[in-house]
Order: structure tokens, then C-alpha cells, then sequence
């Protein structure tokens, strides 16, 4: 998630501290809904996530697994910078 926090726009929603680390990961970009995120990288990029009304905020869950590969996180943060930078320029 050290990647990701880095990408403008990107929001961590979950705690980031070593003693709070969970696999679950809670997040969303600016200007997209969770739905809309859902969605982009499902369809696009193959990824699956579930997305959270918790108040009046809509959040996205992912869950990293002990079976999650190097390979599958650099393709989900690519796909993060992908639809941020997509979003900064709409």
C-alpha cells in the first residue's frame, strides 16, 4: 500500500500503521464512486473488490491472501495509477 498512498487522488481509508495491518485494505480514488471503481477494475483489469456504504462514505475493500503475488499487487497498483490519473484529467 506504500505504492498506492503515493498516487494523487488515491485515498487509504484503512489504518496504515504497522501494529493496525490488516489484509484487509479499504480505499477510494477522488471523483469516482465506489460503484464506479468497482466496476473500472473489474471490467478492466480483472480485479475483484467489494464495495462499502459505512455512513455517509463509500469506501472499496480489497483483501491480500497469503497466495497474492508480487505480480498480482504491482498489477493492482497499476491499475490504481491507471484510474486516478484517468480521473485528474477528466
Amino acid at each position: 500500500m506504500e505504492q498506492a498512498k503515493a498516487i494523487p487522488g488515491f485515498r487509504l481509508l484503512s489504518p496504515a500503521g504497522v501494529d493496525d495491518a490488516t489484509a484487509l485494505t479499504s480505499f477510494n480514488i477522488d471523483g469516482m464512486s465506489a460503484a464506479q471503481l468497482q466496476q473500472a477494475l473489474r471490467e478492466r483489469f480483472g480485479i475483484f473488490t467489494v464495495a462499502r456504504h459505512i455512513g455517509h462514505a463509500e469506501i472499496l475493500r480489497a483483501t491480500v491472501a497469503l497466495t497474492t503475488t508480487a505480480a498480482e499487487l504491482a498489477r493492482f497498483v497499476s491499475a490504481l495509477q491507471t484510474l486516478a490519473a484517468e480521473r485528474r484529467e477528466a
